[in-house]
């Protein structure tokens, strides 16, 4: 079940400075219609902690902490460890390249202090706590769905909207005899296509590479490759792709390129 967005907001500062903790306090303070709480944890060891309760709905967190780890060090070891309280960055500086390791860190936000108002304030932190709602539902949905998938004796296939296989249930294990790792990424509606380059001297072309048997998508394009060796240095080749399935054979076009010379001594 979707977790509903709470009647009050619990948010955590993790900021070195007190007064910004008191300022924040206000601020939130000032606007009755939206209730939170506001928890200090004052550095880097105290805020890691805090995180890790999950007792809070959103982190406020500034980057310099006045350690040899940041804000964004923190931010990052929190997301590596599966901390859920998603983390907004709280800073004074004005940085896009700050801007960008934070939300790579895992941060869902960056707010500069000193052009923070309260609607942009509250905007953060209400996207920060619906994000996370979000997330937790579509996660919960995983396990729901897994659990459905490992339950049921019938073959379960899912695919998106190119035909590429997404889910495999136990159940289409059994019926198929394909492990789920086989089957995954793989397309649903496919055909085996045998594939080879034409290739010659002439446009007569005469020669061949090896067959190489591959499974396209059905009504897609694809590439596939192949080396050319023993080729005669400064001379014009020319080549073609050709495709068979059980609906004939298709012929590319005739195309060239020239080796390079060999250089004198």
């Amino acid at each position: 079940m979707t977790p509903l967005r709470p009647s009050t907001t619990k948010v955590l500062l993790i900021d070195d400075d007190e007064s910004t903790y008191e300022n924040l306090g206000l601020l939130l303070a000032s606007t009755p219609t939206w209730p939170t709480t506001l928890d200090w944890a004052p550095s880097y060891e105290a805020g890691l902690e805090a995180l890790r309760s999950g007792r809070h709905h959103v982190a406020l967190v500034d980057v310099d902490l006045r350690e040899p780890r940041t804000g964004i060090d923190l931010t990052r070891q929190a997301s590596s460890e599966g901390c859920p309280t998603p983390i907004v960055v709280f800073t004074g500086m004005v940085s896009v390249a700050v801007e960008t390791e934070a939300l790579a860190a895992g941060a869902t936000d960056y707010l500069v202090k000193a052009g923070v108002s309260i609607a942009s304030l509250h905007r953060a932190l209400r996207q920060a706590v619906d994000r996370n709602r979000a997330t937790v539902a579509l996660r919960e949905s995983r396990v729901r769905l897994a659990a459905i998938l490992d339950s049921v004796e019938d073959a379960i296939v899912g695919a998106d909207v190119e035909g590429r296989i997404r889910e495999w249930s136990p159940g289409a294990e059994r019926v198929y005899g394909c492990a789920a790792a086989q089957a995954l990424d793989t397309y649903l509606f496919s055909e085996q296509v045998t594939v080879w380059f034409e290739y010659g001297t002439t446009q007569t072309l005469g020669l061949a590479t090896g067959d190489e048997h591959v499974n396209y998508p059905q009504s897609q394009d694809a590439d596939f490759s192949a080396t050319l060796s023993n080729l005669t240095a400064g001379n014009t080749y020319y080549y073609r792709a050709v495709a068979k399935n059980n609906a004939g054979t298709g012929f590319g076009s005739i195309v060239s390129f020239m080796t390079p010379g060999i250089s004198p001594p």
